[in-house]
């Protein structure tokens, strides 16, 4: 008897885990800002503000994240969040600000617009895993926009010289 109930149990837990996919309102991941926050001999690191908002109504716990980010339809990087443990409250947002290397052949074509202050179209797409209570999914998501360079300081004088200095 007891047999039966702790089978009868773990069929609904289980049954629960699949459908959680229907009760979860997908969370949505915004790239909200790019800045360029260091120069190495071969590489740029960005950090990227990627905005995730919680449409739920019970919080719920980023536990990882894996990205590309594309501008202009090319791949200038990818990161990730692992063993995250961020919690977004219901109905509300959070910015996470992750970094990415990406090397200068892969953004050289977009570095003088960048660094004038135009506007690049950009893709941003990966898969979040997430859990609501003791509950896991797996999110894709892709999102599309126009995107401005930040952190044009120190390192944006430096890349202007370095673009210059290629041309």
């Amino acid at each position: 008897m007891r047999l039966f109930k702790d089978l009868t149990l773990m069929c609904l837990l289980c049954l629960c885990a699949s459908c959680m996919q229907w009760l979860l309102e997908t969370p949505t991941f915004m790239l909200k800002n790019v800045t360029v926050t260091s120069l190495g001999p071969a590489t740029i690191q960005l950090t990227l503000g990627i905005e995730v908002y919680n449409p739920n109504r019970c919080s719920l716990t980023l536990k990882a994240l894996d990205f590309k980010l594309f501008l202009t339809d090319r791949e200038i990087g990818s990161g990730s969040l692992t063993k995250a443990s961020v919690v977004i409250p219901a109905r509300s947002s959070t910015v996470l600000d992750v970094s990415v290397s990406a090397g200068y052949r892969d953004v050289s074509a977009y570095l003088g617009e960048a660094l004038s202050g135009a506007t690049l179209p950009y893709r941003f797409e990966g898969k979040a895993k997430v859990e609501v209570g003791p509950l896991p999914a797996t999110v894709p998501f892709s999102k599309e926009g126009r995107i401005q360079f930040g952190g044009t300081g120190q390192h944006g004088q430096v890349l202007k010289r370095l673009l210059e200095g290629l041309r």
